[in-house]
């Protein structure tokens, strides 16, 4: 059995003399998942919230949340939690469906390159879900491949989406406190600007912008933003352009870096209005491979503020920066020439 100090559950432990463990599956920020079975012998997974957060009520609200947003949404492709409660050691706990199959992290590094077909689809399903999501007022947040999981329905992907534990749910009840105020929730590569700068007024395009990030890396192999540490990842988000998905894969189709562009849009405005309206636009898209840009032909880097491509906005300032350099060579010239001047009349 598991001391009341330790993060750690033996296999044989039980859980509210309900479920006994058979091993852990893995662990996140918030919790660790076991593999466990239950009295009538059926197999499920279990996530047990760290001690190191039972004193902290804010953590205990969003761990709870999760199992009453999943059973609201209601969604073919979001994981339900089919039981909550806390054990003998006043540990929160969620008991879930346990998986068969991987998350969209480990598949990628098995099978990369995944086929456009197969991404199309794992996309498709993964915005169908958070469409819903946002139709209950809920923002997921925390959208990353660790939380797509990959399972199969009749020898197909079939998405589910997990961990809704750091959620925002729009216009909450009044008096209710779901997230302190200033605080930055989520996985910083995977954040929008908005949200790296810990706005409030963060809406269902955060998590628009964070399909776009996935699906640059899934189509790239990279991710857009990396820093030495989180607050430089975060500092970057916010203040400096990425290289164009076309530029580290020149296959990749035009249409489809402009879905991912749109969707990474710095400015909300100029994203997806909908995951409805992403999904859509990905399963018309045409994914004929291009041909790799020429040196000469222009690849935008990203979209701005006002939806210029940011290489448009670089070339004009590229060329009043040359200008501004050859008025101050031209002043420089001139003194000098009347220096010398100077100096032999003199």
């Amino acid at each position: 059995m598991r001391s009341p100090l330790s993060d750690t559950l033996t296999p044989g432990s039980l859980i509210d003399e309900k479920y006994c463990v058979i091993g852990s599956i893995g662990t996140g920020g918030m919790g660790t998942v076991y593999e466990a079975v239950t009295t009538a012998g059926e197999k499920v997974a279990i996530k047990v919230l760290h001690t190191r957060y039972i004193c902290i009520t804010e953590v205990i609200k969003r761990f709870h949340r999760e199992s009453r947003l999943a059973a609201a949404i209601g969604h073919v492709h979001i994981c339900e939690v089919i039981d909550a409660g806390t054990d003998a050691n006043g540990i929160p706990y969620l008991v879930m469906p346990l998986l068969d199959g991987c998350p969209l992290s480990a598949l990628t590094k098995s099978e990369t390159p995944l086929t456009w077909e197969r991404l199309q689809t794992i996309v498709c399903q993964t915005l169908s879900a958070l469409s819903a999501a946002h139709q209950a007022g809920v923002v997921h947040r925390d959208l990353k491949p660790d939380n797509i999981f990959i399972t199969s329905r009749n020898g197909e992907d079939f998405v589910k989406l997990l961990d809704f534990g750091v959620s925002k749910v729009a216009s909450p009840q009044p008096g209710s406190v779901y997230t302190k105020e200033g605080a930055i929730i989520g996985t910083p590569h995977y954040m929008a600007p908005e949200q790296a700068k810990s706005a409030k007024n963060i809406d269902h395009r955060a998590d628009i912008y964070a399909v776009g990030v996935i699906l640059y890396e899934l189509m790239t192999g990279k991710r857009p933003f990396v820093g030495g540490n989180a607050n430089e990842t975060i500092f970057k988000i916010i203040a400096e352009p990425f290289l164009s998905p076309r530029r580290l894969n020149p296959t990749i189709s035009k249409t489809v870096e402009q879905v991912i562009l749109k969707a990474m849009a710095r400015d909300p405005a100029f994203r997806f209005s909908s995951a409805l309206e992403m999904r859509q636009a990905i399963k018309s898209v045409d994914h004929t491979p291009s041909m790799p840009p020429s040196r000469e032909t222009s690849v935008p880097t990203e979209i701005s503020h006002s939806g210029v491509p940011f290489d448009a906005l670089n070339t004009t300032s590229k060329s009043i920066n040359t200008r501004i350099a050859f008025i101050v060579f031209a002043a420089l010239t001139a003194v000098a020439i009347a220096g010398t001047l100077f100096f032999l009349i003199s």
